[in-house]
């Protein structure tokens, strides 16, 4: 098996090395619009548009009326004495006899499969099962394709030391294309040979080559629409990409700040913030006869921050003063909803808190 750690000799076969679940990511295209003909064309477009790594390597799997795209790094093959035929650890376990949610624990973690007419259209991976509120918004961000599944318990399942689902590599993928794209060009000049004969021999019905002529333009047009939105497709999802890795980067100080003036209530007094990373820690002057459970409370409303514990030892703090750690959620700040204020009333904030622009 390679996998964070290396490879481990023991899970090398003839067929080549199992790559871990951690190691690779898998994609799910839809090809319903696309001709027959177009589709190893579209998926390779697709591949080059979809960049998970720096170097990343592809395999495909053909469906239906889609294709699963695996990509893996190819520095992490480099690192090892590894053979140049790689399989992914999903490809080596056997397809479930009915549709649904499968969930399994693989080398390094935990993965979630959602089945629907004997094929895989998502795949998600953990490191460690997740909890009931993670598998429930996984769940929920799969729409219709998840209804009606509830979220059962990991199970052991056994890996075959070979591939059992065929998958195709970038460059097998290609070579079958351009085969196919030969044959049509072929196919294209016999057909458009025998055509110019046809004209030349009938140079005198003018309104008949105009039809022809017209109706090869149409056809070209509708050959091409498939071609077209799919490429679309592409573009959309590598926007949807990167407007996601904006909206999970880092909280910025300001913001937690802004948070703080809606959380906190009256008479708390901010003395102290350190944010590092997804970490903050406070320090703040506590009203006396308010319990101090309260604080917590208040702090993790809205569920941007979560997990708040009062830290006690090796801290150095005055009477009526409270130390407290969370961790800041990767969804951003989640307020609850509140009336809006009338145009007279200004926002106010906790005393003490520090004012935009200063730091704390």
């Amino acid at each position: 098996m390679l996998g964070v750690d290396g490879l481990n000799a023991a899970a090398l076969t003839a067929n080549g090395v199992i790559l871990a679940r951690s190691l690779y990511r898998i994609r799910r295209v839809s090809l319903v619009d696309v001709l027959a003909a177009e589709r190893r064309a579209v998926l390779r477009n697709f591949c080059l548009a979809w960049q998970p790594f720096d170097e990343s390597v592809y395999g495909v799997q053909l469906q239906a009326d889609g294709a699963l795209l695996f990509a893996w790094d190819r520095r992490v093959l480099t690192k090892t004495e590894a053979p140049l035929n790689v399989v992914p650890e999903t490809c080596c376990r056997p397809k479930p006899t009915a549709d649904g949610l499968r969930v399994m624990r693989t080398s390094d973690g935990v993965e979630a499969e959602i089945w629907r007419q004997a094929e895989l259209r998502v795949s998600r991976w953990w490191p460690q099962t997740p909890s009931l509120e993670e598998s429930a918004q996984w769940l929920a961000s799969q729409g219709e394709l998840a209804n009606g599944l509830g979220w059962p318990e990991p199970v052991e399942m056994s890996r075959a030391s070979r591939q059992v689902w065929p998958i195709l590599s970038l460059d097998e993928l290609t070579r079958s294309g351009s085969r196919m794209e030969r044959l049509m060009a072929l196919a294209t000049a016999f057909v458009l040979s025998g055509f110019a004969g046809v004209v030349g021999m009938q140079t005198w019905h003018s309104h008949q080559q105009f039809e022809v002529a017209r109706q090869v333009a149409a056809t070209q047009q509708l050959t091409q629409a498939p071609t077209k939105r799919a490429r679309d497709e592409a573009l959309r999802l590598v926007s949807d990409v990167r407007n996601a890795e904006l909206a999970l980067a880092e909280a910025s100080p300001l913001q937690v700040l802004e948070h703080l003036g809606q959380v906190l209530k009256p008479g708390v007094e901010l003395r102290e913030l350190e944010l590092k990373g997804r970490v903050l820690r406070l320090v703040v002057n506590w009203p006396s006869g308010v319990p101090r459970s309260s604080l917590l409370q208040d702090l993790q409303a809205g569920g941007w921050m979560r997990g708040a514990k009062e830290l006690r030892d090796g801290l150095n703090l005055s009477p009526g003063q409270m130390a407290v750690e969370l961790e800041l959620s990767a969804l951003g700040p989640n307020f609850p909803t509140q009336p809006a204020p009338s145009a007279s009333a200004a926002p106010t904030a906790p005393s003490g808190l520090p004012r935009p622009g200063v730091s704390p």
